[in-house]
């Protein structure tokens, strides 16, 4: 990835989509270091109510930079699954996290540790321990006080993650669609000191976090420009809490998607479109495009079934998470009219050789006729198991949320409830516009999973510890 000067780079990011430049130190503003305890105990004003409409039709079509167009790839053709032959895995534990009834959407993200579970929604940023005890919660104009000049008019889009390696945990939210706020925790424990910057981008809206090896990956939507900023920061710099950091700019068509990657020191960006799904490798500058081998529509802001509830924002086709591991990159998102998808609404999962080289595989996960599901996330095990978090939607049900498991071997499971939903959603038409799936670092096997449901007439999130069983060890011949 490119450095510049960051100031160059607003100018950039603002006006056109272009090639960046130079190498230099850039220069943001960092703020006051505190606890978050410190931090959960200021006296700033509450959130007040709102409903953010934040969210503009993404359209990838083709990428382009320089000229350049991407490379369709020439591996045989995908394997595709459609069919649910397994079990899901028992759910070990689960409890809510956050919940309010004066401002959507909620947006689930969040990590866990090996002792912490930390859970971040447009209310705020909540710690808890691991059988689900809070132990401190900050409104998100808590946390970032400090920041916009010290008057924070609106704080959203919080993502949070966890550094296993480093020890470390990582948060990223938008300013009032003026800057991009980075944090990360000093220690391991989140609910202690936090380095904070606030830099400064025009326009910006929407996250999306993630990890390699050595950086920390965001990127940010910029309004009127239908394309995304993707910055790229040294974790040396931000763990050292340096007052300047080298910042890595793109500046990419549509809405591009980071890859959580913490076993590679390659930084991937991808993205969907109608049939494919397109790579781009930010330190070659080179796109691949991947064929899914049926055909199928790219959707566009659809609404879930009126019924109990009213019609709710389901979002976009966008590829809501992607993660690289053991070589393979896997990747989920929506899909609506195919010939796979009998009510013209589905999730798509991925897994490509970022190369090219061996065959990709992909599955459809459709819903129950009446039904839809929306808002997916993923994580990989160690082993090569995938979860699928998603929520569900129907004219019957209120909305609840959902995983499906897809072992080793490729076989996916049938879906399971995380929470059901007990009440309608009043007041809006807006749902959430993400949420979490993470692998459990205590043994690389089990997952966490962060969701959303309906109650009190509102939303809650939502975290859940799924057991993912052991293989079965082969007896001993005699």
């Amino acid at each position: 990835m490119q450095k510049t000067s960051f100031l160059s780079s607003l100018l950039v990011l603002c006006v056109v989509a272009g090639s960046l430049g130079g190498e230099e130190k850039a220069r943001v503003r960092k703020l006051p270091r505190a606890t978050l305890r410190e931090l959960a105990a200021l006296e700033v004003p509450p959130p007040q109510a709102r409903e953010r409409r934040h969210e503009e039709p993404r359209v990838f079509g083709e990428h382009t930079r320089d000229g350049r167009r991407g490379v369709s790839t020439e591996a045989d053709p995908p394997r595709l699954t459609t069919a649910a032959t397994i079990a899901p895995p028992p759910i070990a534990t689960g409890f809510p996290a956050d919940s309010t009834g004066i401002l959507s959407p909620a947006d689930a993200s969040g990590a866990v540790s090996k002792t912490h579970v930390v859970a971040a929604s447009n209310i705020g940023i909540t710690v808890l321990s691991r059988t689900g005890t809070r132990l401190v919660s900050a409104t998100l104009g808590q946390f970032w006080h400090g920041a916009g000049g010290g008057i924070l008019d609106e704080v959203y889009d919080p993502r949070v993650l966890y550094d296993a390696a480093a020890n470390r945990w990582v948060t990223v939210a938008i300013d009032d669609a003026a800057a991009v706020l980075l944090g990360v925790s000093k220690s391991g424990d989140p609910t202690g000191e936090w380095i904070r910057y606030e830099i400064p981008v025009n326009g910006c809206d929407f996250t999306r976090l993630a990890l390699t090896r050595d950086t920390i990956l965001v990127s940010t939507l910029i309004d009127d420009a239908n394309a995304s900023a993707i910055l790229s920061f040294q974790k040396a710099e931000l763990y050292a809490g340096e007052e300047d950091l080298s910042i890595g700019n793109e500046f990419l068509d549509g809405d591009a998607v980071p890859v959580h990657a913490p076993e590679s020191n390659v930084e991937y960006v991808v993205s969907s479109g109608d049939s494919h799904m397109i790579l781009f490798r930010l330190d070659t500058q080179q796109f691949a495009s991947f064929d899914s081998g049926f055909l199928w529509e790219y959707p566009f802001d659809d609404y879930s079934p009126a019924g109990v509830t009213r019609a709710l924002s389901i979002g976009f086709g966008d590829v809501q998470a992607a993660v690289l591991r053991d070589g393979w990159l896997y990747a989920v998102h929506r899909i609506g009219t195919s010939n796979h998808t009998p009510d013209g609404n589905a999730l798509l999962w991925w897994k490509i050789d970022p190369t090219g080289a061996r065959p990709h595989e992909l599955g459809v996960i459709n819903s129950p006729n009446g039904t839809v599901y929306a808002y997916p996330s993923l994580a990989v095990n160690r082993k090569g198991g995938m979860v699928i978090g998603f929520c569900t939607f129907s004219a019957t049900t209120f909305p609840s949320a959902s995983f499906v498991y897809r072992d080793p071997a490729g076989r996916v499971s049938t879906p399971r409830v995380i929470a059901t939903g007990d009440s309608r959603v009043a007041g809006t038409d807006r749902w959430g516009d993400y949420t979490t799936v993470v692998e459990d670092p205590l043994n690389g096997h089990d997952f966490w999973i962060g969701q959303i449901r309906a109650t009190r007439n509102s939303w809650e999130t939502w975290w859940a510890n799924v057991k993912v069983p052991l293989p079965k060890a082969r007896s001993a011949r005699h």
